[in-house]
C-alpha cells in the first residue's frame, strides 16, 4: 500500500477514535469563557476585516507569535455549529490529519518498505495516549500533535531524506506560532539533527529533490514567517516589544530552575517520565554498544536521539522561566510516550530479525528474517488496542452523553445569565459608548472574557475596565482611560440582594453613580 492510502487510512482511525473520545466536547453544550473566550475576543478582529499577527495570549502580558491556529479555526466557523463546537471540530480535525502524518511517516521509518498496519496502530494508539487533549481548542494542548509530527520529521531529515522538508516546516510553523518557547526550542532541535544528518551514511539527496521539497518547504515557511515579520517590523513596539520587556521582567523574578521545571513535568507527565528517559537512554545505549544492521536501525536510534535531546532542551529552554511554572506548558512532551513505544517496539523487532538473521531461533526457515515486520506490527496494535481499552471505561455511550461527567468546559448558562441581565438593564449612560464591566477579583477574568463574548455576539458593545490586561483581552474589548464601570462581578456572597444575576459562585451588580 502506498504512503498516500495509508495516510488516508491512519486519517480515518485517527479522526473517528478522537471523536469518540472527545465526544462530550462535540456534542454537549460547552460554555464559552476562560481561554476560548479569550482567543474569541483576539479572533474577533477577523469578523472585522483585520488581519492577525500575534497568537494566544500569555500570562506574562504578551501574545505568543503568531496566529496560524487562529486561521484555522476560522475555516470551520461556517459549519452548522456554534462557534465554540466549530473550533472543537477544527481542533479534531487538525489534530487526526497531524497524528496520520506523523503515523505515516513512522511506520515508513521503523518498518522496511512501510506498513499501513502499523500506520493505523501509531494513530490508534497515539490517540487513545493523547485522549482528550486531541478534542479541544485549548492552545497548550494543540501543540501536542504537531511535536510529535516535528519529531518524526526530524528523524527522517537525519537520514537524508528531502520529503520530510514540508512536514517539518509545518510543524516548525504551528510551533512557533502558537508557544513563545518554541523559537528557542526548534532551532536547537534542527541543529541536532544538522549533527545527525552529518554523521549518516546514508546518501544526500538530489539536487533535484532539494529543489523540489526545499522549494516547498520554503513556501511553508514563508507563510509562517510573514506575520512575524509584520511583527519584527513594529519593533521596538508591538507584540515583539511587549515579548522582550518580559524578558527583561523575568531577569528579577525567581526562576523555575530544575524544581520547577521536573515538577510541571510530573504535573503534566505524571510518573511516565521517571521511566521514559531511561528507556530511551538504555536503547540509544544499546544501539551504539551493538550496532544492528542499518537502516532501520539508525532511524531508530535518530529518534531516540531526537527524543532525548528535545527533553534535554525543554528543561534548559525553561530553566530560567520565571516561578511557578504552569505544567501545561510542556503538556506537547507527552507525544515522547508515543515514539517511546515506536522505538521500544521497533529495537525489539530488529533484535527478532538480527536473531533469525544469525540462526539463533532453533527451526528459523529461510525467509523467515524477511518477514519479521510482523512482530512489529503485532505489538504496536496490540499496544494500541491496550491504550484504547484502558480509555473506553470513561467514554462507554451511557457515560459520554452525561453532562456531568468528563466535561472540559463550564455550562453555558452563567454567562448566558450575567449578559441576560447586561442587555435587560439598557445603556447606563447618556453617551453612547461601550458598556463598562469590572470585576472584584482576578479570577473572575474568565467569566468576564466569556461575558464580553456573548455581548459581543448580541451586537452589545462591552468592555472591561482592567486595562492592564490588554493583551488578553485585547485591545478592541478595553474601556478608554478613565471609564466609570457600568457593572461589577462580584463573589455571590456579597451580594445581599443586589445581584441582577447569579451562578457558579459570582453575581452581576449595578454600579452605582
Amino acid at each position: 500500500m502506498t504512503p498516500v492510502a495509508s495516510f488516508a487510512l491512519a486519517f480515518a482511525t485517527a479522526f473517528a477514535a478522537i471523536v469518540y473520545i472527545a465526544a462530550p466536547n462535540l456534542f454537549l453544550e460547552v460554555g464559552t469563557w476562560g481561554d476560548m473566550a479569550a482567543d474569541m475576543l483576539h479572533a474577533n478582529a477577523l469578523s472585522r476585516g483585520d488581519w492577525l499577527t500575534t497568537g494566544h495570549y500569555s500570562r506574562h502580558g504578551f501574545n505568543h507569535p503568531g496566529p496560524a491556529f487562529f486561521y484555522w479555526n476560522a475555516l470551520f466557523e461556517a459549519l452548522p455549529v456554534d462557534r465554540a463546537h466549530a473550533w472543537i471540530w477544527g481542533s479534531v480535525t487538525l489534530n487526526a490529519l497531524l497524528v496520520a502524518g506523523a503515523a505515516t511517516g513512522l511506520a515508513w521509518l521503523l518498518v522496511p518498505g512501510g506498513s499501513a498496519a502499523v500506520a493505523v496502530a501509531v494513530a490508534l494508539f497515539a490517540a487513545a495516549h493523547l485522549d482528550r487533549d486531541l478534542g479541544v481548542a485549548w492552545m497548550p494542548t494543540r501543540l501536542e500533535a504537531p511535536f510529535l509530527l516535528l519529531l518524526v520529521s526530524l528523524a527522517w531529515l537525519a537520514g537524508r531524506e528531502a520529503r520530510a522538508l514540508v512536514p517539518a516546516a509545518l510543524a516548525c510553523g504551528m510551533l512557533v506560532h502558537g508557544y513563545v518557547t518554541m523559537a528557542v526550542i526548534v532551532p536547537a532541535l534542527l541543529a541536532v539533527t544538522l549533527v545527525l544528518a552529518r554523521g549518516s551514511r546514508a546518501p544526500w539527496p538530489s539536487r533535484r529533490a532539494l529543489l523540489v521539497h526545499g522549494g516547498a518547504a520554503l513556501g511553508v515557511g514563508a507563510l509562517f514567517l510573514l506575520p512575524l515579520a509584520v511583527e519584527a517590523s513594529r519593533l521596538p513596539g508591538g507584540n515583539f516589544g511587549a515579548i522582550l520587556e518580559a524578558l527583561g521582567r523575568s531577569g528579577s523574578a525567581p526562576e523555575a530552575g530544575w524544581s520547577g521545571v521536573s515538577a510541571a513535568m510530573g504535573a503534566s507527565l505524571g510518573g511516565k517520565v521517571a521511566i521514559l528517559v531511561p528507556v530511551l537512554l538504555l536503547i540509544v545505549l544499546l544501539l551504539a554498544a551493538a550496532p544492528p544492521r542499518p537502516p532501520v536501525a539508525v532511524r531508530v536510534a535518530h529518534l531516540a536521539c531526537l527524543s532525548l535531546a528535545a527533553f534535554a532542551i525543554v528543561v534548559v529552554a525553561h530553566w530560567g522561566t520565571p516561578a511557578p511554572m504552569e505544567g501545561h506548558s510542556v503538556h506537547y512532551l507527552r507525544t515522547l510516550g508515543i515514539v517511546a513505544a515506536a522505538v521500544a517496539t521497533a529495537a525489539l523487532r530488529d533484535a527478532l530479525h538480527r536473531r533469525l538473521a544469525n540462526g539463533a531461533v532453533a527451526g528459523a526457515r529461510p525467509g523467515a528474517v524477511a518477514g519479521t515486520a510482523a512482530p512489529a506490527m503485532g505489538a504496536l496494535a496490540m499496544g494500541a488496542a491496550l491504550a484504547v481499552a484502558t480509555a473506553l471505561p470513561q467514554n462507554l455511550p451511557s457515560r459520554v452523553f452525561d453532562p456531568q461527567v468528563y466535561r472540559n468546559y463550564p455550562v453555558r448558562p452563567v454567562v448566558d445569565r450575567l449578559a441576560d441581565a447586561v442587555e435587560r438593564a439598557g445603556p447606563r449612560r447618556a453617551a453612547p459608548g461601550p458598556v463598562a464591566i469590572d470585576k472584584a477579583e482576578h479570577m473572575y477574568w474568565e467569566v468576564s472574557a466569556g461575558l464580553l463574548v456573548e455581548l459581543d455576539a448580541r451586537g452589545i458593545a462591552a468592555c472591561t475596565t482592567w486595562r492592564d490586561m490588554a493583551y488578553l483581552y485585547t485591545e478592541a474589548y478595553v474601556c478608554p482611560e478613565g471609564s466609570a464601570a457600568d457593572f461589577r462581578i462580584v463573589p455571590e456572597a456579597t451580594c445581599d440582594g443586589a445581584c441582577r444575576a447569579r451562578g457558579e459562585g459570582m453575581g452581576l451588580v449595578v454600579v452605582a453613580r
